[in-house]
């Protein structure tokens, strides 16, 4: 999907920005007990977790697959910066490769989790929001890890005023996800 620099990087920076202001992150700063360890892997990966969903989303299947080979190349590497400075990811920053791509990762706490794993653990009504039990929209819906990822960025999105474009093919849960 053709996509200008500068709204790839808006939309980076829209996420990002939604997940340091959440409540999760905001506690982790104002704890006396943080130490500087435990908040800069987690900036990582939401800075990661923007990436992949503002960069990284607006591939298709191929462009996913590698934008997911590139990133990872990218984060494992060290990298050299100016005045003989050396950047690396810590291993736990980096997302899983697990056999999957990027994007079947989300942010949980301090760590990385399968959105596979959570599909688990999930039951449509959490998932939805807008239809009640007795609608039959509800009842026909079958949560999967799409469907899952969708909700987690209009909650996202939502929650902090950020514009949102849903795209995809006829039946794939786009109005059931924003309803």
């Amino acid at each position: 999907m053709p996509c200008s620099e500068v709204q790839l990087a808006r939309s980076l920076m829209g996420i990002l920005e939604s997940q340091l202001v959440g409540a999760d992150f905001v506690a982790l700063l104002r704890d006396p007990h943080s130490r500087l360890a435990d908040i800069l892997p987690r900036l990582d990966m939401y800075f990661l977790y923007s990436l992949v969903w503002s960069v990284g989303a607006v591939t298709d299947g191929a462009g996913r697959r590698t934008f997911s080979e590139h990133l990872r190349k990218a984060t494992q590497v060290v990298h050299s910066l100016e005045h003989e400075r050396l950047l690396k990811l810590e291993r736990s920053s980096q997302i899983p490769d697990g056999g999957q791509s990027v994007h079947e990762y989300y942010v949980d706490g301090s760590r990385w989790a399968c959105w596979r794993d959570k599909l688990r653990t999930v039951a449509p009504r959490d998932l939805l929001s807008g239809p009640s039990p007795a609608s039959s929209s509800l009842q026909t819906f079958v949560p999967t890890t799409e469907s899952l990822k969708i909700a987690r960025l209009l909650q996202l999105c939502l929650a902090h005023r950020l514009p949102v474009l849903l795209v995809g093919p006829t039946g794939t849960g786009k109005s059931a996800s924003v309803q």
